[in-house]
């Protein structure tokens, strides 16, 4: 169930690649807007959770059919006059129900840049998801690839999710389909959790105080155990 997180153990609704989370105590949506061509179409892909509930379908309905319109599997369709239409998306067996905005241009908004954390500094065995930020925010191809996808010291999957093999460091790139733009970002992976390696984590990682604390408590308790606790 890990997959879930940060919704763990709760009911919710995802789309991708724009995701709309409903769960009990809230709902999100990332991104707020979605920019498409004249003439054009784009799929929401909807995935209920829990995957064992009885009735997982989902109703998709736009306020704007003549912008653009979704047929019943989610299947947006830009017709050829431009501006705005909101696209909801409701699950059948509740009154949950989440929105996405939609731009509809006559031109492609190109991609101009995209960014990565300069360095990361992860553990072994530690996983971590990269999130490229594509610039501007409505272009309309965000997509990216990742490489290297495999190399002895980390693992990088093709959503950009990190795994720490061994010590050792590598550069992960990513590069946007449009436009061939890139962004490379340092991994340092460590093996052990001396003092000294947690004080880098802490610092290039920029962590919150509640990671922070977190991680200082996770050392000392190592720390412990290995010198006083023994036998």
């Amino acid at each position: 169930m890990a997959d879930l997180d940060p919704f763990y153990d709760s009911t919710y609704l995802r789309i991708k690649p724009w995701e709309v989370f409903i769960t009990d105590q809230n709902l999100t949506l990332m991104p707020a807007t979605l920019s498409m061509v004249a003439n054009t179409t784009e799929q929401l892909n909807a995935v209920v959770y829990p995957r064992f509930a009885n009735n997982r379908d989902v109703i998709w309905i736009s306020n704007n059919p003549s912008v653009a319109d979704v047929d019943p599997s989610g299947k947006v369709t830009a017709g050829s006059k431009t501006g705005i239409a909101t696209i909801t998306c409701r699950a059948v067996d509740s009154a949950r129900k989440a929105t996405i905005r939609v731009t509809v241009k006559n031109y492609a908004t190109p991609v101009r840049n995209v960014t990565l954390p300069k360095e990361r500094i992860m553990f072994a065995g530690e996983e971590y998801s990269l999130k490229a930020n594509v610039l501007p925010l409505d272009a309309n191809n965000k997509a990216v690839t990742w490489s290297p996808q495999y190399s002895p010291i980390a693992r990088c999957d093709t959503d950009g999710k990190l795994t720490a093999l061994s010590k050792g460091t590598v550069t992960i790139t990513c590069k946007t389909d449009d436009g061939n733009k890139t962004a490379p970002c340092k991994v340092t992976v460590y093996d052990t959790k001396t003092f000294e390696n947690v004080l880098s984590y802490v610092k290039i990682n920029t962590l919150t105080l509640e990671e922070f604390v977190k991680g200082c408590a996770d050392y000392f308790a190592r720390f412990l155990i290995n010198n006083y606790l023994c036998f």
